[in-house]
C-alpha cells in the first residue's frame, strides 16, 4: 500500500500566471494571456478540491491565483475606459 500525495498542480500553475499578470503582465499586455489563464486554471482546480477534497488541496493557492487574474483584467478594464474616456473629452473640444 503506498500513500498517494495530494494533486496540486493546477493550484500552483494558476498562482504563477497570476503573479505574472499582476508584476510582468503590463509589458506588451502579457497580462491578457496569462491572467484568464489563471482565472480557469483556478476555477478547475477549486472544483476539483470541492468534489475530492482529500485528494487534491491548496485552495488558497487557486483562489490567490484567480483573484490575482481578475485583478489584472479589472485594472486593465478601468485603464482602457478613463483613456476611451479621455479620447472622448478631447475630441469634443475640438
Amino acid at each position: 500500500m503506498y500513500v498517494s500525495t495530494p494533486k496540486q498542480g493546477l493550484a500552483v500553475a494558476s498562482l504563477v500566471l497570476g503573479i505574472c499578470s499582476i508584476s510582468i503582465g503590463w509589458c506588451c499586455s502579457l497580462g491578457l494571456l496569462t491572467a484568464p489563464t489563471a482565472i480557469i486554471l483556478g476555477g478547475v482546480s477549486l472544483s476539483q478540491i470541492k468534489s475530492d477534497p482529500v485528494n487534491n488541496t491548496c485552495r488558497p493557492l487557486a483562489l490567490t491565483g484567480v483573484i490575482m487574474g481578475a485583478a489584472y483584467l479589472v485594472f486593465w478594464v478601468i485603464i482602457v475606459v478613463i483613456y476611451g474616456f479621455a479620447i472622448f473629452m478631447g475630441s469634443l473640444n475640438h
